[in-house]
């Protein structure tokens, strides 16, 4: 049994008692922002699928999104003004994209369900992202922001 003291990056401390790889593990959870933390919780392929869509979202060419933390879920802001958000569909497990200003964009693709103001566009996590379909909705979404 390994027990160790292992600092946090907000400096705290937590001592940690079992095998050395649960401690590995445990230490590693405490260690990932929680926007990480999202990420790595999911299992394959969504892990994977999620993991593309953000460096998609990270490194696209319309505009520089933000990265942030936001109602327990990954968003992505545009000049300080939230644009959209991951999350995970209830029901299918898939991913989606939710746009804030959903309820003011024209796509085919996108869902409004029950929300007032939001739509989502779900994702096959089994399949390629759809990068055009996705930049024509970032395009959208951005010129809506810029109009506010």
């Amino acid at each position: 049994m390994t027990v160790g003291f292992y600092e946090l990056p907000n400096g705290s401390r937590v001592q940690v008692n079992g095998s050395g790889a649960y401690c590995a593990k445990l230490v590693l959870y405490f260690m990932l922002h929680p926007i990480d933390h999202f990420f790595e919780e999911k299992d394959e392929p969504v892990r994977s699928c999620l993991a593309a869509l953000r460096i998609f979202i990270r490194n696209n060419e319309i505009a520089h999104l933000t990265e942030s933390w936001k109602y327990g879920m990954p968003f992505y802001d545009y000049n300080g003004k939230m644009l959209c958000y991951f999350w995970l569909n209830k029901m299918t497990k898939q991913p989606y994209i939710g746009f804030v200003d959903g309820g003011k964009m024209i796509h085919p693709v996108l869902i409004q369900e029950k929300r007032a103001r939001m739509k989502i566009f779900e994702l096959d996590a089994s399949t390629e992202l759809p990068v055009n379909t996705l930049n024509e909705l970032l395009r959208e979404a951005i010129a809506l922001r810029k109009m506010k």
